[in-house]
């Protein structure tokens, strides 16, 4: 699997958040949504991104691969990723 970014028209990170503009819709990421997007530009496996994730944040309260997957496709569903199975 690998995730990568679909190249918004504009894009403003500030601190540990990001706003993303597509075809006029604005959307504002977290700091979970951000730093995918971010590590996603040139396109990423689902594990490399998992320990890059790990890294920077942490390991979460539960199971970190359900939690970045839930991350992952809500930003699908948003149109601000695509995810190519090998």
């Amino acid at each position: 699997m690998r995730i990568t970014l679909i190249p918004p028209l504009d894009r403003l990170d500030r601190d540990d958040r990001s706003l993303l503009l597509y075809d006029g819709t604005l959307l504002s990421l977290g700091p979970i949504g951000a730093a995918v997007t971010k590590f996603a530009v040139d396109g990423i496996g689902f594990d490399e991104l998992l320990d890059l994730m790990l890294d920077l944040f942490g390991p979460p309260d539960g199971d970190a691969r359900a939690f970045l997957g839930a991350a992952v496709d809500e930003l699908v569903a948003s149109h601000v990723l695509q995810v190519v199975t090998d």
